[in-house]
């Protein structure tokens, strides 16, 4: 009889690749996705509570016929679903490890708080928390950077650094070390350029887009290093720790 693997039985190394799974990123993020909408659609913050990212999303699926509310949540959860079967991985969800999950996203995001703070008195004057159209209220801020974190690492990281690498690397034989530093700078800078604050000053904030391009780098390898999962729960730690740093 076959040995089942327990959760107590994972190695390092299994632990890592295991992280880094469809499967486990769909069970990490999944329940990311019912808070948020959930949470969402109890306290209707309005339209410019909605993360930007999450508008364009829905917009794009209006363009195509579709108008549904959930097709951004689905979305996230089909590609999930196609890269577990792509992959051809076993069945089987460990809690032991969601949980370490957790304990690894925390510790990825103390190197986003030290460059929040290394960018000076920025964040105290306001200029990185106080983003336009964002709540009022330390749980509607909570909620918008929970849905942000996923919904942005989707885009940028997932689907954009996946399609880069697809076109670039396995249809075109470009050296996939440098295509891959090419995408990542590439996301980084879409990343930055994306939030409003960036470009709704009357002058160009370098200072600004430099913090969120430098963190979009970060994420990018991050993302390339850990996975889907992962990246989506340091971003939203992250957003949480700014959010409980603007109620102080």
């Amino acid at each position: 009889m076959a040995k089942h693997t327990r959760p107590t039985d994972i190695s390092r190394r299994q632990y890592a690749a295991l992280a880094r799974s469809p499967l486990h990123s769909l069970a990490f993020v999944l329940p990311l996705l019912v808070f948020f909408h959930v949470s969402f659609t109890l306290t209707r913050p309005g339209a410019d509570g909605t993360p930007l990212v999450i508008r364009h999303m829905e917009l794009v699926f209006q363009r195509l016929g579709g108008v549904m509310s959930f097709l951004p949540a689905l979305a996230v959860v089909v590609v999930l679903v196609m890269q577990h079967l792509a992959h051809k991985d076993r069945l089987a969800i460990y809690p032991g490890v969601l949980g370490c999950m957790v304990i690894e996203s925390l510790l990825w995001m103390l190197p986003m708080i030290a460059m929040l703070h290394l960018a000076g008195l920025l964040y105290v004057s306001g200029m990185l928390s106080a983003q336009t159209g964002m709540p009022n209220t330390v749980f509607g801020r909570i909620l918008v950077g929970v849905g942000a974190s996923i919904y942005e690492e989707f885009i940028f990281r997932l689907v954009l650094i996946g399609l880069i690498l697809l076109a670039l690397v396995d249809v075109l034989s470009l050296p996939k070390n440098v295509v891959t530093v090419i995408a990542v700078l590439l996301t980084a800078v879409a990343f930055s350029l994306y939030h409003p604050n960036v470009l709704a000053e009357d002058s160009f904030p370098w200072w600004l887009f430099l913090f969120y391009a430098v963190t979009g780098a970060y994420l990018g390898a991050l993302f390339l290093l850990r996975g889907f999962a992962i990246v989506v729960g340091a971003h939203c730690l992250f957003n949480i720790y700014k959010a409980l740093m603007w109620f102080g």
